[in-house]
Formats: C-alpha cells, sequence, structure tokens
C-alpha cells in the first residue's frame, strides 16, 4: 500500500511513535494524533484509500460553533470553500464541531 507507507515513512521521519491501522482488505489506512497550533490542540486524523489513490487529512478544531449560529458558520464556511480547492471547512454535526 504505496500511500500507507508514505504516511507511515513521515510519521517515522518526524520520530512519532504513532503507527497506521492498516485493512488491508479495503487497501485503506488510519491515523490520529493531537496536534498543537498555536497552544490549541487540534485532533488530526491521516486517511489513505489506494483504490482512490486519495490521501485525507482532518482536523478537529478545539472549540464548537456556538449552537445558535450554525447557520452563520454554514455561510461563511461556504465562502471559504467556494474560494479554495484544495479542502473544506465544515460543521460536521449539530454540536459545532469544526
Amino acid at each position: 500500500m504505496k500511500l500507507a507507507e508514505k504516511v507511515q515513512e513521515w510519521l517515522s521521519h518526524l520520530q512519532w511513535n504513532d503507527e497506521l491501522t492498516l485493512d488491508e482488505e479495503n487497501q485503506t489506512s488510519s491515523v490520529s494524533f493531537y496536534y498543537s497550533i498555536k497552544n490549541q490542540s487540534f485532533k488530526v486524523w491521516v486517511e489513505t484509500d489506494e483504490q482512490r489513490d486519495v490521501l485525507e487529512i482532518y482536523f478537529y478544531a478545539p472549540f464548537n460553533g456556538l449552537s445558535n449560529k450554525l447557520t452563520d458558520c454554514a455561510i461563511l464556511f461556504n465562502y471559504i470553500n467556494a474560494c479554495n480547492k484544495w479542502g473544506a471547512i465544515v460543521c460536521t454535526d449539530t454540536k459545532g464541531t469544526i
């Protein structure tokens, strides 16, 4: 699994002890860890899909959108996403997880 090997190589290069979870049958892999940006800890998921030749990286913010502002968040995120072709920012559920 080429993509999975590259992700593991990257983790090893950083000297992190995180290891990929491999699903040989579906040709996928995943790893999760916390990453600090400006003293805020983000949950990060890295997933690979060999059949689709896709590497996906998800950052979950250490804060949620306010429940009474989720519509405003969606409008803002749609605007940001329209200007960006490399990813997306979303609220993933009714809790406002960003």
